[in-house]
């Protein structure tokens, strides 16, 4: 790059109204500049690399976002597990017992271990099986089918028995267990014994989520939870990684055979689990891989988190470890011609292409019924239990119906837990916001992880790619005459191009007579009213009701947008010139510590006149709002990295 001085300077007389460029949109691929905001619904294209090289600096981007998004950067001390598991019940060639994992904040994560009979040793080597962690995606572990959905599920043989065919869920541990593996199923926020906090709250889409905010406490879907990446998925993938923990902990497992398989939403946290602990040997993320709808859930979305990316990407990052998938009649339809062949290219790089497989099941809806499992259950015999395999003619068999209380945790002995609702996600919030705080307080120890925080969340990848302002939004002098070389550029950002002009008049700290000038108006929409209120406010995906991350988790931050565009638009029009000036309107406080920051390899000489204003955002809508910014520290702490390497 130039290796440009860069001063900026704020005045403090202007303050004028704002909007935005109208073609400052995210695209597709992440870029800036798409008229058009970005949904889950799709379509979402993918051009892989054709170089390993260059997906294995894309793998690391796309890791950090995950972990970033999910607010699992840094990660969380794990550590050993502390769980009970107890109420060993013995069953044709298996056995239940029920398990309690603490969590952060007095959280309690709940499910159901499944093992082998005593007598069944065909996968155990040295007294190690393999292990299958079994996220259950919406509706629950212990899902039951009614006496009328099973007969018509088993008339379109997509069951095939009455008794397991109404638990598919728990049929999946079940078989797993019968063929010589430890299973684990746990339970998603809210569901069965998950009791702290309610399905409908955590979970449903048209039910409005509480926003709550007071005391200096908040809820996952407040303002405030979202300017520190605090969610329901960031909870969940905790709770899934938790359950991992826990899966090899166990004395009888076989550490280097672990896979992870669910489906729909579980086959979301699988895809994310493959991403965040490289200690999976294995991975079936079911029904969820895909190019078009990316999961409608609040518990799948999280702000960040597919900007520029999806499902079928994500799940890319697992190359070249085996992935298993089906495409059903649903939003994986199309992975058969449009997502798939682009896995089968990225296995190719590692010359693993047998690696990653896909089951056509197009007459089937969406599911993880008998015969998706079927596809499960070969996949593994493939992958996992190693030269054994799956026995020849396998296929799931039934078994006896299990009554409530074999499935349910809680008990006398083992009562469930009181703190519960939106107090109790709040105490969740408070504990993350401490962990956040106690990184903050010495700064320089984690310079690294800051510094790659930021880069993430400004998409600092992205910046080559952003579009230049059009000409109605900057205004350029001409050159000067000949005789007088123009050595340097003084940028004027402001509300408008007259109040930016302003700026152009203060006294220059460059040699005006060897300058030309550009002036950028970051102002309203042409030909669009808005009210006051409404030119401080950036457009949202609004789907049942407004929710962040259906926005955020696809779209880049107007703020972001306006920092990418700003440096393009600068280096468009700089011609070589040795030394750059650059003054803003100060309440464009946050686009000057972002344009300050993605500029800072230029090794830029800043001085301020007056100090730029960084006010607090109160809403997700607000122009300066930045998901995860107060988790890293504020526009303060971007400001500071600027100096840094």
């Amino acid at each position: 790059m130039r290796n440009y001085r860069l001063l900026l300077v704020c005045l403090l007389s202007v303050a004028f109204y704002i909007a935005w460029e109208p073609s400052c949109r995210a695209d597709v691929d992440g870029s800036t500049g798409a008229e058009t905001l970005v949904t889950l619904d799709g379509p979402h294209p993918w051009n892989p690399p054709s170089e390993l090289e260059e997906w294995q600096k894309r793998r690391e981007q796309l890791t950090l976002q995950v972990q970033i998004a999910t607010g699992l950067y840094p990660m969380p001390t794990r550590g050993p597990v502390d769980a009970q598991v107890f109420g060993r019940l013995e069953k044709d060639g298996y056995s239940i017992e029920k398990v309690i994992i603490d969590a952060p904040a007095g959280h309690r994560i709940t499910g159901l271990l499944f093992r082998p009979s005593e007598e069944n040793d065909r996968l155990n080597v040295n007294g190690h099986r393999p292990a299958i962690l079994c996220p259950h995606g919406h509706g629950g572990r212990n899902q039951r089918l009614s006496e009328r959905e099973i007969a018509e599920q088993m008339a379109a043989q997509r069951e095939r028995y009455n008794a397991s065919g109404q638990l598919p869920k728990i049929a999946r541990c079940v078989t797993l267990a019968r063929l010589g593996c430890t299973s684990f199923i746990f339970d998603m926020i809210g569901y069965e014994d998950s009791i702290q906090i309610d399905d409908s709250w955590a979970h449903r889409r048209g039910v409005r989520p509480d926003a709550s905010s007071r005391g200096g406490s908040w809820s996952w879907h407040s303002t405030e939870a979202q300017l520190r990446l605090q969610s329901v998925m960031q909870m969940q993938t905790f709770n899934a990684l938790r359950s991992l923990d826990f899966l090899f902990q166990l004395p009888d497992v076989d550490p280097n055979r672990v896979a992870v398989s669910g489906g729909s939403g579980g086959g979301t946290q699988t895809i994310l689990l493959g991403i965040l602990d490289d200690r999976i040997a294995a991975s079936f993320p079911n029904g969820m891989v895909s190019l078009d709808m990316q999961g409608g859930c609040y518990c799948e979305n999280a702000s960040l988190l597919r900007i520029g990316t999806n499902n079928a990407e994500l799940a890319a990052i697992f190359a070249p470890k085996p992935m298993g998938m089906t495409a059903a009649d649903d939003w994986t339809r199309r992975m058969l011609n449009d997502g798939f062949p682009q896995l089968e290219q990225i296995y190719q790089l590692f010359g693993k292409p047998k690696n990653v497989r896909i089951a056509e099941m197009l007459d089937h809806p969406h599911n993880f019924n008998y015969v998706s499992r079927g596809h499960l259950y070969r996949f593994l015999g493939d992958h996992l239990f190693g030269e054994k395999g799956l026995p020849e003619g396998f296929e799931e068999q039934d078994f006896e119906p299990l009554r409530d209380e074999e499935l349910d945790v809680w008990d006398d002995d083992h009562p469930a837990p009181n703190n519960r609702g939106v107090d109790h996600v709040m105490e969740i919030c408070r504990l993350w916001t401490d962990q956040d705080a106690q990184m903050l307080r010495d700064r320089e120890k984690n310079l690294t992880v800051l510094l790659n925080a930021w880069s993430a969340i400004l998409f600092e990848h992205l910046v080559d790619h952003a579009r230049p302002l059009t000409s109605e939004f900057i205004r350029v002098t001409k050159d000067k005459p000949s005789d007088v070389q123009a050595s340097n550029l003084v940028v004027a950002i402001g509300r408008d191009l007259t109040k930016a002009s302003i700026l152009l008049k203060a006294e220059s700290q460059t040699d005006a007579k060897r300058s030309r000038t550009l002036s950028i108006a970051l102002h309203s929409q042409p030909n669009k009213a808005h009210s006051k209120d409404a030119l401080h406010q950036q457009d949202v995906v609004e789907k049942d009701f407004e929710f962040p991350p259906y926005t955020y988790g696809y779209n880049l931050p107007l703020v972001v947008q306006r920092g990418h565009q700003v440096i393009a638009t600068i280096r468009k029009h700089h011609q070589g010139e040795q030394e750059i000036e650059i003054r803003f309107d100060p309440s464009l406080g946050p686009v000057i510590a972002i344009v300050e920051y993605l500029m800072r390899k230029e090794r830029p000489r800043v001085s301020y006149n007056n100090q730029p204003s960084y006010e607090a955002v109160s809403s997700y809508r607000d122009e300066h709002f930045l998901p995860g910014s107060m988790k890293y520290g504020g526009f303060q702490t971007l400001h500071w990295l600027s100096s840094k390497d």
